[in-house]
């Protein structure tokens, strides 16, 4: 049995062994017990969003063949490196916590398509964090306060929806970027950046949306768009320059 508010009582007994998806949204769960799915042997999809869990035990997942997991809206402060290791893990939201650094290894060897760690207190990522997710097409990472990111984070991967909005950047690396042909969607808005690599963008021939509006930019080259082939959304409201 689960530690819960009082408006529910949850229990996951042996008899839903069976199921493959488990919903336990906004129950206020303060706890989990590393056993609490245990007899969950078909369990692919798990949310445990909106509830009060500020802390996941190392080996609750160990054995279960989970494809999803979102844990978003929780108070939860930090995530044990090997929590997700070994599974089939396709999407992970981490999103709407008080995480405040991740663990290199934590995403290392998942067939991960999806991950979320949005709005959360992570100060800078590992340079490795993204290594060898050659699956990985979708990232939010917006509203974190970094200030900035490894020019080699992203070069293992093929994304292609990248979100990197308000954060507390003020410029990018020059490489950031190279290697993302099929990157597509690109949120780069409410960040502090004064300035921009006039390169940063090369390679981007598949890019048909990019935000940069509401940033203290007051130049950018002429050249920093001469990629961007496929361009057919650009937002620069709200900066520093004028036409």
């Amino acid at each position: 049995e689960m530690a819960v508010g009082k408006k529910c009582d949850v229990i996951v007994p042996a008899d839903l062994s069976d199921i493959t998806i488990l919903k336990l949204v906004n129950l206020k769960i303060f706890s989990l017990k590393e056993d609490d799915f245990a007899s969950l042997s078909a369990l692919k999809n798990l949310n445990l969003s909106r509830n009060s869990i500020a802390e996941i035990p190392e080996n609750i997942f160990q054995g279960l063949p989970l494809e999803y997991i979102d844990h978003s809206d929780n108070p939860l402060t930090s995530i044990p490196e090997n929590i997700f290791q070994g599974l089939p893990l396709q999407y992970v939201d981490l999103g709407d916590t008080n995480i405040t650094s991740i663990p290199e290894n934590l995403f290392a060897g998942l067939p991960l398509m999806e991950v979320d760690l949005d709005d959360t207190n992570i100060t800078s990522l590992p340079e490795n964090l993204f290594k060898g997710l050659s699956t990985l097409t979708d990232l939010d990472i917006d509203g974190n306060p970094f200030t900035t990111l490894p020019e080699k984070i992203f070069v293992d991967n093929h994304l292609k929806n990248l979100q990197l909005y308000n954060t507390e950047l003020t410029t990018l690396p020059a490489m950031i970027f190279q290697g993302q042909a099929s990157l597509e969607k690109l949120l780069l808005d409410s960040n502090q950046f004064t300035s921009l690599p006039e390169n940063v963008f090369d390679g981007l021939v598949s890019l048909q949306t990019l935000y940069l509006d509401d940033n203290k930019l007051a130049t950018l080259s002429e050249n920093t768009f001469k990629d961007l082939k496929s361009l057919n959304e650009l937002s620069l409201d709200h900066n520093q320059m004028g036409l």
